[in-house]
């Protein structure tokens, strides 16, 4: 063996496959055999493996035309087919009906059942509509119960006015009584003195000639309305307006009207 020879090519391999290990320094040994292992890697990798191999003859027959020795393609030629026509019926002349190429073919890369990608598929979008519905109508209830909650507060505040409004009447109207030397109210809960007395204790003034439970069904808007067609007449007085007018003619001329609605340029 000349000094030239190169232990790493591949004719110096196919020559010494046999030799015995302990003819061969280590070093040597171990070199050939990374060259062994490389040279068999790189086979593996060029050689195709056998699914490509059919994958890639099963695509060529597909993508190839039939042949005129073929039995089928004689029985369509026989039946009126010629190479290029369209398969299939034509609804009218100008209509691009009928087949100029077959229906391709999916091939199952998969060990899935058939038709279990489309299953898996509808159920996705099944859950999906499912979920989509479920949002819409989370913010629709969302949104009805922001709605109900603005709604209750809004009541709760327009039965604060009311009732702030009822004590400014009810405080007017005893003012106004005892300033002209009235002794009872028309209706206790006319005095705010008396009304809250009552609220206090349930039992008072259950000898007085009045219907209780008339009073217990008014409401505050009401029992406003009937205290300022009391004062008004009988005084000369708007609560809205705060002022005490001279007569009759004066408070129609200059009083907006008997209601709050009346005077909201005063409270805007």
């Amino acid at each position: 063996m000349s000094d030239d020879d190169d232990y790493m090519s591949s004719a110096f391999l196919e020559v010494k496959e046999d030799v015995r290990p302990g003819l061969l320094p280590k070093s040597v040994k171990r070199k050939l055999e990374i060259e062994k292992k490389r040279v068999e890697s790189n086979k593996v990798f060029r050689t195709k493996s056998r699914k490509e191999l059919e994958e890639e003859s099963r695509n060529i027959g597909l993508d190839s035309a039939i042949g005129s020795d073929n039995k089928g393609f004689a029985i369509l030629q026989k039946m009126g087919y010629k190479p290029g026509m369209k398969l299939g019926p034509e609804k009218s002349s100008n209509s691009g009906a009928g087949l100029m190429e077959p229906i391709k073919i999916e091939v199952k890369a998969n060990r899935k059942g058939l038709g279990r990608e489309d299953e898996i598929r509808r159920r996705i979008e099944q859950r999906e509509e499912r979920r989509q519905k479920l949002k819409v109508y989370r913010e629709q209830e969302t949104e009805a119960l922001t709605e109900e909650f603005r709604e209750r507060m809004r009541s709760k505040i327009d039965d604060r006015r009311l009732m702030s409004d009822l004590k400014k009447c009810q405080k007017i109207c005893e003012q106004l009584d005892v300033e002209n030397g009235v002794a009872e109210p028309m209706r206790p809960w006319f005095w705010y003195s008396l009304s809250l007395e009552k609220a206090e204790d349930d039992d008072a003034y259950e000898e007085q000639d009045y219907d209780e439970e008339e009073e217990e069904d008014l409401s505050p808007e009401e029992k406003i309305d009937f205290i300022t067609e009391y004062i008004r007449p009988k005084y000369f007085y708007c609560s809205w307006c705060c002022i005490k007018y001279d007569n009759e003619e004066d408070m129609n001329l200059n009083c907006p009207g008997p209601d709050k609605s009346s005077h909201d340029d005063l409270f805007d």
